[in-house]
């Protein structure tokens, strides 16, 4: 991914390609803040970082070590990993152990989050994390891990990373701070851009209402928009204009608005240059390639309900299409869903 303009990142630094760059002003310095990439001074959350950790009684180096000891049932092998120095070479060996059974459907989401759990029993550390309030945690790499980070290499430039890694330091930091399951701080939109006049002022109407309450009872302040005409830059311009939300824009590849009409490009732009933080996937347009199009606008969608807590899927719930699609990966993702029916003229949530 390419990010144009954003807020304050916490250990931030470009890649040597130059393809993400950091543009900060005044006015952003107020907002939320990101960490996308765990080096530097934020090299405490990285698995690699010499933080003791544990697993099935043993203590290790850091979280890399606990995680690879956690690959075996056996106990020897266990021990022996706590003798290994770098964390590079723990990885390496947990690669050569046999893995338990169902390591990779259920294991080992619980063996991550048990390893960070024992590293940020570190008073220091666990203080660290809770300080960082509600910023979007991110494991920016180049080593190609797209499931637990999200890749930056040329390969996987344009397709976002699942980041498991930052989802489960940003739950065991909830978890420290004791905050309520339906603190949202980050909501994201997609929806139809196929509504008639009466369906639009119904929409209007309820998204200033639904906005408020997320702000008002979840904490919501950021909205999170892929900029697409009709629900995407509606829902921009209603937060932009609510007061106490920022916008965070995710455009899919550079030329998104061609072949817009010239009124929705216009609406497009003005609200996207009040967005505090602007997110490009593709880094080429897209032109006549219309298949790589449809990819990008999907991953685009897929990668909000990544970094989002709650979305707000404006369809037809008795329809299909893609954002039926993007409700259902983001109810898999434990993400809460509001669906703002413009037929039924209903607003309904589902939470997990």
């Amino acid at each position: 991914m390419s990010t144009i303009v954003g807020e304050p990142q916490l250990g931030f630094s470009a890649d040597k390609a130059g393809k993400i760059g950091i543009v900060q002003t005044t006015e952003v310095q107020k907002q939320p803040s990101v960490v996308d990439r765990f080096a530097g001074p934020t090299h405490w959350l990285n698995n690699r970082s010499y933080h003791r950790s544990g697993y099935g009684g043993h203590f290790y180096a850091s979280v890399e070590h606990a995680y690879a000891a956690a690959k075996t049932d056996s106990d020897t092998h266990r021990g022996e990993v706590a003798t290994i120095g770098p964390p590079k070479e723990a990885y390496e060996y947990g690669r050569q152990v046999e893995l338990r059974a169902d390591w990779d459907t259920r294991i080992r989401y619980e063996a991550m989050y048990t390893a960070l759990a024992q590293k940020f029993k570190d008073p220091e550390l666990a203080g660290k994390l809770e300080a960082s309030g509600d910023a979007l945690l991110i494991d920016g790499v180049t080593n190609h891990d797209q499931h637990w980070s999200d890749c930056h290499c040329e390969k996987h430039f344009e397709y976002p990373g699942a980041n498991h890694l930052g989802r489960a330091l940003m739950a065991l930091r909830a978890a420290k701070r004791d905050e309520p399951a339906d603190h949202w701080p980050r909501a994201a939109i997609v929806g139809t851009k196929d509504l008639v006049p009466v369906q639009l002022d119904w929409m209007r109407g309820e998204l200033a209402r639904v906005l408020l309450k997320l702000r008002l009872e979840h904490g919501t302040g950021i909205l999170m928009s892929g900029m697409a005409m009709g629900a995407g830059v509606e829902g921009a311009e209603t937060a932009s204009n609510a007061g106490g939300y920022a916008l965070w824009a995710y455009l899919p590849y550079p030329d998104q608005t061609a072949g817009w009409p010239t009124a929705w490009i216009r609406r497009q732009e003005a609200t996207r240059a009040r967005a505090s933080r602007t997110v490009v996937l593709g880094d080429k347009p897209v032109g006549s390639h219309r298949k790589r199009g449809l990819r990008l606008d999907f991953d685009r969608d897929r990668l909000m309900i990544r970094d989002a807590n709650v979305l707000i899927a404006v369809h037809q719930r008795s329809t299909g299409g893609q954002t039926a699609t993007i409700v259902g990966l983001a109810l898999e993702l434990g993400v809460a869903v509001v669906t703002m029916d413009p037929v039924a003229r209903a607003v309904v949530i589902a939470k997990y």
